[in-house]
């Protein structure tokens, strides 16, 4: 049992499938880099955001609407 356990630990982790996972990943990253920045390209934008606080001043402000 030993032995086909480390025969499977070995074609798992070999080099060939680490760096074809690693491609995977890279390419599977730009894609959605791509996708998000196509969806969000052509919204206005936001208010500017405080240091640490963010936009959390917004909330407190009266609606004048």
């Amino acid at each position: 049992m030993d032995a086909s356990l480390s025969l499977l630990w070995q074609y798992v982790f070999s080099p060939a499938n680490i760096v074809g996972l690693i491609a995977f990943v890279l390419v599977f990253c730009l894609l959605q880099q791509y996708a998000w920045h196509q969806t969000y390209a052509n919204i206005p934008p936001g208010p500017k955001p405080w240091p640490i606080v963010g936009n959390f001043g917004g909330f407190l402000q009266k609606n004048t609407e």
